[in-house]
This record gives structure tokens, C-alpha cells and sequence, in this order.
């Protein structure tokens, strides 16, 4: 039996595979990190709204955050920026969202190239419109995303250390789980992940076993990145194969997508070996399929796929002409607008555009923001809010004036 050691009683034990893997991890398992700035950048002349066909693009108001900046922006189509969100910390801020009740939630930065390994506390906390902390947790390793039911709890993804036995041998990895929250920031409960997907680990131990032979003496305080979740998404109604009050996750290093039964904690569904490669951000849609960004980081190029969960079927795909011209190998975001387009974000690039069903971009934004080497900014995410998105949050009196004048509120 395989165990996992010197950790929370979060985990359980796992089967190990006598075989090796056949799949090259390419450092599959190495926790990247998430530089601020566009490593590749093929239009630097580019900089704001570069397109807009405002007949056929959907009108809203584009939240995003800067990688590394401590700030949440509110943007116009036109790229103005109508309302910002800030708090310093440390390492800047990875990921923000709106919350029911009009403050705004966010997670520190995931990694930054001079992070220590074992140190691992990011922090989860939640701003007012004003930016006024309301409240802050520090004492575990949050990151990537939380969401929110319509009870009130945030669900919250985490990751700590773990040493597993596997064969003859202990693996340094990191794990993760979730953290289930109040609306006060108090913890409920936590539930762990590892043991969830038992079936699916013996491919990337072998490759966390290979990873540590090849770094040798050199492996310092590495841990293989065996899980790296980034999405957790309560399912808020009973449609298709799944039931309100689900969990919507992405398992990167894993290659899939699945969701939770948070009650029996139990994998009802899973889906993406063998297809896709690093994804993020699935979603549910209405018509109760998934939309989600592959990310190819093995195949240099990526695209967005909409899946029927019941068939395993691609129902829909958008990649670049030719493919390699779009490619965010890690990070990403794609979100089906109420017209049936697509906002995507190709995060390593600074860029984000929106697609029509039929493929044909309707509106693109380069990030403008430059570093101190004058390179561009980056974003983990861009996601759009509608009018009904904004009517159903409580916003101050002052943000919602802005919004009703530049025409996004009726």
C-alpha cells in the first residue's frame, strides 16, 4: 500500500502501480510560477481595446485582476477602468471575485519564483466596495479560486505538504483540499481531495518518482505538484448528470475535470484523460454541458472546448488559425456569455477576446500595464458581468450610479 505520511489526518492511503508511466511529465509536476509579465509577447504595439463590434458583442463590465498587483479592476468595453479594489500583501494578488452581498473576495498570488517551498500560507480575505478589509484567513495555503452557494458558504481550494509511500518509496508532494467557509470567514469544515481520486494518481506518482531521480541531490525542498487544482464551482441547480449543491472541480496535473458530492464526499463524475492536457475553469452551462479552456501545454497550442458530460462528446471548439497562434500554456479562462459568446482569456499573453458561436472575435483586449522592464502585465482570468450579474448584487449607491451612466445597468 502507498500512504501518505507526516500529514493532516485530511488523507488516506493510496495503490501503487508497479509499472511506470508512459507519458513524459515535461515537468508536468513542477508547481510553475506565475511570472507578471507576457514571456512571449507577439504584438507589443498592442495595447487596450484593440476591437469592438459592439452589435455583436455582449455589453457588460469586465473584472480582472493584474498577476502580482494588489488590486481588482472593474473595466468598460471601451477598456476604461470604472472601479478598482486594492489591499496590499506581500506577494500581490492572484485571483478576485464579486461576492452576493457586493464586497469583493480574493486570493494572494499562487507562486512567485522566489517562494519558499514550505512555507506555504497565501491568504483568502474579503474586501468591501470601499476596500476596507472585512476579513482575512492566513493560516493554510489558499489559491486559485473559491465560489460561493446560495447559503452563503465560500468554498475555497487549499494545498499543504505531504510525503508519500509509494512502493519502496517516500514522495514529497503537495495535496490539496477544500476549505469550506462562512460568510464571516469562519471554517466549517475541510474536505480533502486525495483520497477522492485514488483511481487516477498512480500515472503522476510514477511521474513524481521520475521527476525526483532526475533532480538527484539537487532536489532541494521540491514537492511534486501532483494535484494542482484551480477551480472549485458549486453547482446551484439540478441539471443533467448533476445535482445542486455539487462541486465543479479542475485537476490540472491530473488532466480532468470532475464534480464532488461535498455530502458523501464521493466523485460523482469525471471526465479528460487521454483529451485534455493542463486545463482550467470549467463551468457549467444551462444547457447543462461544461465549458473549459485546455490549456495543451504538452501540444504548444490550446483551446476551448464545450463537452455534453453525459456522452463525453466535444460539442463545440475554438483554436487559433493556425493553432499555435493561440497558447497559454498555463492559466486561462473561458466564459459563455448569455448570447452565446465566448470571452476567453489567453492569460501568458495578456490577452483576452471574445468569439462568436460561429468563431469570429467580436471584441479583443491586450493588457496595457507595463512592468519596470517594460514588459507586458498579466492575467489569471477576465470574467465579464452582465446586467442581471450587477442587479443581483448589492452594490454601493456611488459604483452603481457609474455603471447605470455608462449604460450597463437599465
Amino acid at each position: 500500500m502507498a500512504t501518505v505520511l507526516a500529514a493532516s489526518a485530511w488523507f488516506t492511503s493510496i495503490k501503487p502501480s508497479d509499472g511506470v508511466g508512459d507519458v513524459d511529465s515535461r515537468d508536468r509536476l513542477v508547481s510553475l510560477p506565475y511570472v507578471g509579465h507576457a514571456e512571449s509577447d507577439p504584438f507589443p504595439q498592442k495595447s487596450g481595446v484593440t476591437y469592438y463590434d459592439r452589435n455583436r458583442s455582449y455589453a457588460g463590465v469586465n473584472l480582472y485582476v493584474p498577476l502580482y498587483a494588489t488590486e481588482a479592476v472593474l473595466m468598460g468595453m471601451d477598456g476604461g477602468i470604472i472601479h478598482n479594489w486594492s489591499y496590499d500583501t506581500y506577494l500581490g494578488w492572484h485571483y478576485a471575485e464579486l461576492t452576493p452581498d457586493g464586497g469583493l473576495i480574493f486570493v494572494e498570488a499562487y507562486l512567485d519564483p522566489e517562494d519558499k517551498p514550505l512555507n506555504h500560507r497565501r491568504a483568502i480575505a474579503l474586501l468591501d466596495s470601499n476596500s476596507s478589509l472585512l476579513w482575512m484567513r492566513n493560516d493554510t495555503f489558499y489559491h486559485h479560486d473559491m465560489d460561493f452557494s446560495r447559503e452563503g458558504r465560500i468554498y475555497a481550494l487549499t494545498r499543504s505538504p505531504a510525503n508519500v509511500s509509494y512502493g519502496t518509496d517516500i514522495l514529497p508532494v503537495m495535496v490539496e483540499g477544500i476549505d469550506v467557509l462562512s460568510k464571516n470567514g469562519s471554517l466549517i469544515r475541510s474536505i480533502p481531495l486525495y483520497g477522492l481520486f485514488e483511481q487516477s494518481m498512480n500515472r503522476t506518482l510514477d511521474d513524481c518518482r521520475r521527476e525526483l531521480l532526475k533532480r538527484g541531490e539537487n532536489r532541494g525542498r521540491f514537492r511534486c505538484d501532483i494535484f494542482h487544482a484551480n477551480t472549485v464551482d458549486v453547482i446551484d441547480r439540478d441539471v443533467g448528470v448533476f445535482k445542486k449543491g455539487d462541486l465543479l472541480l479542475c485537476i490540472a496535473a491530473q488532466d480532468i475535470v470532475a464534480v464532488l458530492d461535498p455530502l458523501a464526499d464521493e466523485i460523482v463524475w469525471s471526465w479528460g484523460k487521454g483529451v485534455l492536457d493542463r486545463p482550467h475553469m470549467p463551468s457549467l452551462l444551462a444547457n447543462g454541458d461544461i465549458l473549459l479552456f485546455d490549456n495543451g501545454f504538452s501540444k504548444n497550442y490550446s483551446r476551448v472546448i464545450e463537452v455534453d458530460p453525459a456522452s463525453g462528446q466535444i460539442v463545440w471548439e475554438y483554436k487559433g488559425d493556425p493553432p499555435d497562434s493561440f497558447f497559454s500554456d498555463i492559466q486561462g479562462s473561458a466564459q459563455k456569455l448569455p448570447n452565446g459568446n465566448v470571452l476567453i482569456a489567453e492569460s501568458t499573453k495578456g490577452r483576452a477576446f471574445e468569439v462568436t458561436p460561429s468563431k469570429e472575435v467580436v471584441w479583443e483586449y491586450w493588457e496595457p500595464r507595463r512592468d519596470r522592464e517594460n514588459r507586458r502585465m498579466t492575467f489569471y482570468r477576465m470574467i465579464r458581468l452582465t446586467r442581471d450579474d450587477l442587479k443581483n448584487i448589492s452594490l454601493d449607491d456611488t459604483l452603481y450610479s457609474e455603471l447605470k451612466a455608462l449604460g450597463n445597468l437599465d
